[in-house]
C-alpha cells in the first residue's frame, strides 16, 4: 500500500486495527462487528486528496472490492 499524506486522528475502540499509520502508530484500517454485521473503517481519504498515491496503486479496486465483499459477508 502506497504512503497517504493525511488521515483522520481517531480513538482505538473495541475494533481490531489491522493496519497502523504515522509515527504514533494510529488506526488506519479498523475492522469489528456489531450484532450480525461488519463494520471497517477506513480513516485516510480514498480519492486523490490524502490518497493521491493510493488511487493510483494496482490492488485499489481489487482492495475495495475485498473490503466491501468482506462487509457484506461475502468473504471470510
Amino acid at each position: 500500500m502506497p504512503p497517504f499524506l493525511g488521515y483522520n486522528k481517531v480513538n482505538r475502540g473495541e475494533g481490531e486495527v489491522i493496519v497502523e499509520i504515522g509515527e504514533e502508530r494510529d488506526p488506519l484500517i479498523v475492522i469489528g462487528s456489531h450484532g450480525e454485521g461488519r463494520i471497517m473503517v477506513f480513516t485516510s481519504d480514498p480519492a486523490p486528496h490524502w490518497g493521491s498515491g493510493f488511487v493510483k496503486w494496482e490492488d485499489y479496486s481489487r482492495f475495495w472490492a475485498r473490503a466491501v465483499r468482506w462487509v457484506a459477508h461475502e468473504i471470510a
